[in-house]
């Protein structure tokens, strides 16, 4: 007998212990309720700020992507403007009086007098002491700064400055924001060799256009800016720039609003990736010392943030990403006008603190609700609970010991009756699922054990036919050889020479089934090797036709090849292209009738692969034989002639191996007017 387990006394605890398991379930609805609520207030939350950073983001870039239009067309206006001015003839009246408000500064540069200068109000000028001073040089500069005197007054507000800058050393700039930038100009400040003056060079701008420059750090005015350059040609000749600044301090107060959350990161790099607000390292950079492994760091987390919009629209909604191992939300908007790209980077924990405190609040209010269950529960669950349930426990714990007529005898009209009713119900169904398992085990193993026996047998039913049939054929077959010749004398009667042909045709014949026999076999096996190569198709077909040659000249049947693609190739096994062309041939050619004609084609097929097709004009095939044409041993031509030689395996082995070259074999016929079979290997791997 089987020895059951004794049963455990009840201790007075039994219903705490039911009480925490009700707290444990209450628990269990009540976190997830929980988690679902966080979760979806922190998700509203993420995606309500991502909306307002957006709305933020693109309001802010608007304004901007207005003022770096406003400076293209500004100095179009300008260019347009001074060239008119310039178009006039001066009087030496004009430039003895533009001489006499210029003086030297302290390093010696040629600039406007300071007691007739009004910086706020005033374009300056700013001569160095190696430029030419021709009259030419000086009424260029006259008429420039009266020109942006009047006209950089009304449109670099938006802007921060105006200038030109000429290739023989001069400046005019009108610069109200720094006033003293003329004074403070020495010598070896060589704008000549920054991107305010090489962005005009023919060679690096030959369609005369406007360009904007990377963040270039002024050592004058101690600061970093970018400015709009656009080239100022006088008479067909390169003369200098004319452009706008804008502070890049300016550009991080207008795009950096005050109502930005805790840890908020802007970003803005032009259309190389060089930076022009670099978040955490923007102090760095307006310092212009963001070099070496702050560089370095810049870059990565810049490559990071592109990396996220992979596939993805650039001026679309917010992209969640992980940045230094933080949670963050990336948004991302491009100014068209210069290519440069806006990122905004939020870290999720920012955007998530309200959420966190509702469900703080949240779990003290379901403690507080779980205790008040609890308590209300406790005398209910020693009363109505404990007893029955002891007595199910018992009946349980004897069936999962082994006995398995142990039932449980509650009789109540209440959801332990139901469960003690389900219980003995399950041990019913068990116990004859068990028992009908066994029986079923038991069947399965005995056809088990056939199967593998027949499967043996098989198998050395096969191996014994490869050698005790190949065997003795190849010794027929080369005896009729010897005596087909007459190698050692005359058979004498021509009789006996047929009789020898038909020994040999015999033979070879029989040979042939054993051999597709052994192939099928090994096919199904799952032991035929291919060796995959890329081969050119129209060798392979040729020899093959070659090889069935024979056979159609004895039925005089004609075979003709047609080739629409000769470099057409696949990745296949040579041997096994041949057999199946030879096999398709050798059928076309049984069913065609004397005098009538196999067409082979070799052509690409629609899905870039190649198509061989073999047509014949025999009898077609009817419809009930298609769908065992394919079968091993079902002749196909079995339901409408006798004449044919075969076991019918000649197209189970096609099928097969064109399957084993992931391709596949088509028919199209019409009984009475031929058939038309098709095989269509896949595109050649690169």
């Amino acid at each position: 007998m089987t020895r059951l387990t004794p049963a455990r006394s009840w201790s007075p605890s039994l219903s705490q212990r039911m009480l925490a398991i009700l707290a444990a379930s209450v628990i269990a609805v009540a976190a997830p309720a929980a988690l679902v609520f966080y979760f979806f207030t922190r998700d509203a939350a993420i995606t309500e700020a991502e909306q307002f950073a957006a709305t933020s983001a693109d309001r802010r870039v608007l304004g901007l992507n207005y003022t770096l239009r406003l400076a293209d067309t500004s100095l179009a206006r300008f260019d347009l403007m001074l060239h008119d001015r310039l178009a006039f003839g001066g009087t030496d009246e004009e430039v003895s009086r533009f001489r006499s408000v210029l003086e030297p500064n302290d390093a010696g540069m040629l600039v406007s007098r300071r007691k007739d200068f009004n910086g706020q109000a005033q374009a300056g000028v700013l001569f160095h002491p190696e430029a030419p001073t021709t009259d030419e040089a000086y009424r260029l500069h006259a008429r420039a700064q009266r020109l942006m005197t009047i006209y950089a007054g009304a449109v670099v507000p938006p802007l921060d400055s105006m200038w030109m800058l000429t290739r023989d050393l001069t400046t005019v700039i009108y610069m109200p924001r720094d006033p003293d930038f003329i004074y403070r100009a020495t010598t070896g400040n060589n704008y000549l060799e920054s991107e305010w003056i090489t962005l005009g060079d023919p060679k690096t701008n030959p369609k005369r256009a406007l360009r904007w420059t990377h963040a270039i750090y002024d050592p004058v005015l101690r600061s970093l800016l970018v400015s709009a350059v656009r080239p100022f040609d006088l008479n067909g000749e390169w003369v200098g720039t004319i452009g706008h600044d804008l502070f890049v301090g300016e550009l991080v107060q207008r795009l950096v609003g005050p109502d930005q959350l805790p840890g908020t990161e802007h970003f803005l790099v032009d259309a190389d990736g060089a930076p022009i607000i670099a978040g955490k390292w923007q102090s760095t950079l307006q310092q212009n010392k963001l070099n070496g492994e702050a560089r370095r760091a810049f870059d990565d987390t810049i490559q990071r943030v592109q990396a996220a919009f992979a596939g993805r629209a650039e001026d679309g909604a917010a992209v969640r990403a992980e940045l230094d191992g933080e949670a963050v939300s990336v948004l991302m908007r491009t100014l068209p006008e210069t290519g440069w790209r806006y990122y905004v980077v939020t870290p999720i924990a920012s955007i998530t603190g309200s959420a966190s405190k509702a469900l703080l609040l949240f779990g003290l209010t379901a403690a507080v609700a779980i205790v008040l269950v609890v308590a209300v529960t406790h005398l209910l669950v020693q009363r109505q609970i404990v007893g029955p349930i002891r007595h199910l426990a018992d009946a349980v714990r004897a069936f999962a010991a082994g006995k398995s007529d142990a039932r449980a005898t509650i009789n109540r009209a209440d959801d332990i009756g139901d469960v003690s009713q389900a219980f003995n119900a399950m041990a019913n169904y068990i116990a004859n699922s068990h028992r009908d398992l066994t029986t079923a085990q038991q069947e399965l193993q005995h056809r088990n054990a056939a199967l593998v026996d027949a499967n043996r047998t098989k198998s050395n039913f096969l191996a014994n036919m490869s050698h005790e049939l190949r065997t003795p054929l190849n010794a027929i077959i080369g005896f009729a050889e010897i005596l087909r010749y007459q190698m050692f004398g005359p058979l004498g009667n021509d009789r006996y020479v047929s009789y020898v042909d038909d020994i040999q045709r015999s033979g070879q014949h029989l040979l042939s089934l054993i051999n597709d026999i052994l192939d099928i076999a090994k096919i199904e096996a799952g032991r035929q090797p291919l060796k995959l190569e890329r081969q050119v198709l129209s060798p392979l077909i040729e020899r093959s036709i070659r090889m069935a040659q024979p056979i159609a000249e004895r039925r005089s049947v004609n075979l003709k090849f047609h080739a629409n693609g000769a470099d057409l190739s696949a990745n296949c096994d040579s041997r096994a292209v041949t057999q199946m062309v030879i096999n398709l041939v050798s059928n076309a050619v049984k069913f065609s009738p004397p005098g009538g004609t196999v067409d082979v084609r070799l052509e690409p097929s629609s899905l870039g692969g190649a198509k061989i097709s073999v047509a014949d004009g025999g009898p077609g095939i009817e419809e009930e034989v298609l769908p065992h044409l394919f079968e091993a041993y079902a002749h196909r031509a079995a339901q409408t002639t006798q004449r044919q030689d075969g076991v019918g395996l000649g197209l189970a082995i096609t099928k097969a191996l064109i399957e084993l070259h992931n391709g596949q074999i088509r028919v199209v016929t019409q009984p009475g007017r031929g058939t038309t079979m098709t095989l269509e290997l896949p595109p050649p791997v690169s």
